[in-house]
């Protein structure tokens, strides 16, 4: 990575220098709230130090081959970092800076959520001049920006993941600061972990780089993210109290949805597998229009049957795509991409649902 200004031991990189033009974006989101922006000391603090600590436990074996890699571990400013522990690290750093301030802690969260957007937006963009964020070589008629993007030093072009990532953060951006105005304390962080963890289950399973793994083949980022969408499902369930059926139907759809895309990540590899994809994207559908129902009544209708319509059509083009998988190839990927991302928004609407089903989150 080229180095564009040392000082000491510091180098500042095109990655770095992305990375302090997103803190600063974040900052500047923050100035709306006054009262918040003094979260921001404790908050960068702990994503640098859990964002590297994660990435760094994670390759732990790595570093005890030399002693002398032993000493990144505390270096952060060299990199590696891990996008949920610095999430979680920022989390732990802004909870901390609210109790010490006085502030509520869900008016601090909501506040830093789209500070957290604007920062991630501005990482992945960063992500090109460090060769990461890029997914498998392009096929030559998508070999154009930004559908891909010519590998650094290597001259061949390689999907840019990078790119839709920064997509999807300025998106959730987007959303978070339309709905800032009249959305209820709490709100903005729900649909931000929500939002958040959906898109990067989806983008994350298309990279082919250095990713983080978990016994060299799980990606860390996405079981993370199933991991912080199930932690939220079970606290909107504890302080909603919705009852026994709606709360089944919550989980059996959290389930079904992961399940469907945990699946969909092997189905390349074990096409013995496709049966139980199938089983789980109609389970899916059903569970996923049910809930619907449950928590909205007769309004719960239009929007479930849509949704089974969608997911099914997807299933019969799919079924007739792996007819001739040789000549349809690229049709049979977009197909399988757009069926977890039904499933996705399965996730994110019984969230979203589950949110507003009842009493406020602040009760």
């Amino acid at each position: 990575m080229n180095t564009i200004l040392s000082i000491g031991p510091l180098n500042l990189t095109p990655y770095g220098l992305a990375v302090l033009a997103g803190v600063l974006a974040g900052a500047l989101l923050c100035l709306l709230n006054k009262k918040v922006f003094q979260l921001l000391p404790l908050t960068i603090l702990g994503a640098v130090v859990l964002g590297h600590a994660f990435w760094t436990f994670l390759r732990l074996d790595g570093y005890m081959d030399e002693i002398s890699s032993f000493a990144f571990m505390f270096q952060p400013w060299l990199g590696g970092y891990t996008l949920y522990g610095a999430l979680i690290g920022g989390t732990l750093g802004a909870l901390a800076g609210a109790k010490l301030s006085g502030i509520r802690p869900l008016e601090a969260l909501d506040t830093l959520a789209p500070a957290a957007c604007a920062v991630l937006f501005f990482c992945r963009l960063g992500e090109y001049y460090t060769g990461e964020g890029v997914g498998a070589e392009a096929l030559e008629s998508l070999s154009f920006f930004p559908i891909a993007s010519e590998g650094l030093n290597s001259g061949f072009w390689l999907y840019a993941v990078w790119f839709w990532e920064a997509i999807a953060a300025l998106v959730i951006l987007i959303l978070l600061q339309c709905r800032r105005k009249h959305a209820r304390e709490g709100e903005l962080t729900v649909l931000f972990v929500t939002l958040l963890g959906t898109s990067q289950i989806l983008l994350e399973q298309f990279r082919k780089d250095n990713f983080v793994r978990l016994n060299s083949f799980v990606r860390f980022t996405q079981i993370a993210a199933v991991l912080t969408l199930l932690a939220l499902m079970i606290v909107l369930v504890i302080r909603r109290r919705p009852d026994r059926k709606k709360t089944i139907l919550s989980f059996a759809v959290l389930v079904a949805a992961a399940g469907a895309v945990v699946m969909a990540e092997f189905v390349f590899d074990k096409p013995q597998m496709e049966t139980l994809l199938y089983i789980a994207l109609a389970a899916t559908a059903v569970l996923f229009g049910l809930m619907l129902i449950a928590f909205r009544g007769k309004a719960g209708k239009l929007p479930a049957g849509l949704f089974g319509l969608f997911t099914g059509t997807l299933i019969l083009l799919y079924l007739l795509a792996t007819v001739d998988p040789d000549s349809s190839g690229f049709l049979y990927t977009i197909l399988l991409d757009l069926m977890m991302l039904s499933s996705l928004t399965a996730i994110g609407v019984t969230l979203m649902t589950l949110y507003h089903s009842e009493s406020a989150l602040e009760k």
